[in-house]
């Protein structure tokens, strides 16, 4: 597990980030150890790193509940003859089935 003791992690301003994405990254990877981004003088982020190939792949391999709804999309499309949904179509019946989920 990484390092999760605030006395030892690193602080990146949210510029230095900005500007250095994938140099901050490197090192947080590198030195397996949390990182603190703030902005303003605030906290506003904890970075972890990923300690190794399994985490990567559980969190690669589990797909959002958005990138579930469009794959399901387009077997129905396909399903149908290539009916496509636009996105704000799409995004309509997700904020659909939304509100008739919250009442179940």
């Amino acid at each position: 597990m990484p390092d999760l003791d605030v006395r030892n992690t690193k602080t990146y301003t949210m510029r230095e980030l900005t500007q250095h994405t994938a140099q901050v990254m490197e090192e947080i990877n590198r030195s397996q150890r949390s990182a603190v981004i703030t902005k303003h003088g605030r906290i506003v982020a904890l970075v972890l790193p990923l300690e190794d190939a399994e985490v990567q792949r559980l969190v690669i391999s589990a797909p959002s509940p958005l990138v579930q709804e469009l794959e399901s999309r387009a077997a129905e499309a396909e399903a149908s003859g290539g009916r496509t949904y636009s996105s704000d179509e799409v995004a309509a019946l997700l904020r659909e089935r939304d509100s008739t989920s919250v009442g179940s």
